[in-house]
């Protein structure tokens, strides 16, 4: 039985809404929000219904009233999704210096999706009880984290001690392996360029791109199995452009812009 009677249409109608209400309240300032009033909305409308309703989608079926801990509140998009479309006891954590957590507005708003909001740093030791969530979805946040080993270490040690035994956490991240990130390696340029001056509050923005592999074996070393891998793509509303990313990702997937990966936690 999954753990929700509604049709992936009914799904993908809910995603809708909640995007096309959500962007029309300012949370961040320009150009880290793009509001659904600005001329440039369509593409990113575009971009976030293809990788939402493909999230929503490919989540492992859990019941409702499971507690879900979102990582990365962002615009709140995620964690109303999970709650609306599931009816999933929802916490969602947000970095400490985010602006959003000043915004009173916004946080009433959350709060009347009846998603508890905290601020924690997932670099730090969190005021999180153990094993005490049925999933965690840590989705387009890793690639902010500086990849060092400990800092890498930290996260997941912080992330997979909060899952339950047989609980899941979702992850989700920009994949390395597209067909631009492969021509500009052989071009000599770097896939990922030195953030130092791309940040939005105390947080980077994209510092290491991973591969499905690397988070794969990161999982497997928290004794998590792999259930499922899968990829969406960035659907920018521009035709030639969004049929050359589906066709390529019919052919090779791997090629895709994201990945989802889902892993149940067995230890």
């Amino acid at each position: 039985m999954l753990h929700t009677k509604k049709s992936k249409n009914e799904i993908n109608n809910i995603v809708n809404q909640i995007l096309l209400e959500y962007s029309g309240y300012r949370v961040f300032k320009y150009p880290y929000q793009i509001t659904s009033d600005s001329s440039e909305y369509r593409a990113v409308y575009s971009q976030d219904y293809e990788r939402y309703s493909k999230l929503m989608n490919f989540l492992p079926n859990i019941e409702p009233k499971s507690r879900v801990l979102e990582v990365g509140t962002g615009i709140g998009y995620l964690a109303v999704m999970l709650k609306r479309i599931f009816n999933y006891d929802v916490t969602t954590i947000e970095h400490p210096s985010r602006e959003s957590l000043k915004n009173r507005d916004f946080l009433n708003r959350i709060a009347k999706e009846g998603i508890q909001i905290k601020a924690v740093n997932i670099l730090s030791d969190m005021d999180i009880d153990k094993n005490i969530y049925d999933m965690v979805v840590f989705s387009e946040v890793l690639e902010h984290i500086s990849p060092t080993p400990d800092m890498i270490k930290k996260v997941f040690d912080n992330l997979t001690g909060i899952v339950k035994q047989n609980g899941y956490i979702v992850v989700t991240t920009p994949n390395v392996g597209t067909l631009e990130s492969r021509l500009r390696a052989l071009r000599g340029v770097s896939i990922q360029p030195f953030p130092l001056q791309d940040m939005t509050d105390d947080t980077y923005e994209h510092v290491r791109i991973y591969s499905a592999g690397e988070i794969k074996r990161i999982l497997e070393i928290y004794h998590f199995e792999i259930i499922k891998i899968g990829y969406s793509n960035y659907i920018k509303g521009k035709l030639v452009s969004d049929l050359k990313r589906i066709i390529l990702s019919k052919i090779a997937p791997v090629m895709s812009a994201n990945i989802m990966i889902s892993a149940r936690k067995t230890k």
